[in-house]
């Protein structure tokens, strides 16, 4: 995430891109993903991502059937 967002910070200055869309690790299955990317739903994860993120996290794709998923 870290490595991702200093290559692409240059983005922020193009209004279209509003930040990152994360697809994992909260997913019970990945369509182009890799599973060993794929984590239970933890808040220290969550917590690392976001740190990670910088604030520049604002999608974020969760399966619905995931037990501690956010309502």
């Amino acid at each position: 995430m870290e490595r991702h967002r200093r290559i692409s910070d240059e983005l922020r200055s193009l209004p279209q891109v509003g930040g990152f869309r994360l697809e994992s690790p909260y997913l019970t299955w990945t369509g182009a993903g890799l599973s060993r990317d794929l984590a239970p739903i933890s808040q220290e994860i969550t917590d690392l991502l976001l740190d990670a993120g910088g604030g520049h996290i604002k999608i974020w794709d969760v399966s619905p059937e995931l037990p501690g998923r956010p309502s």
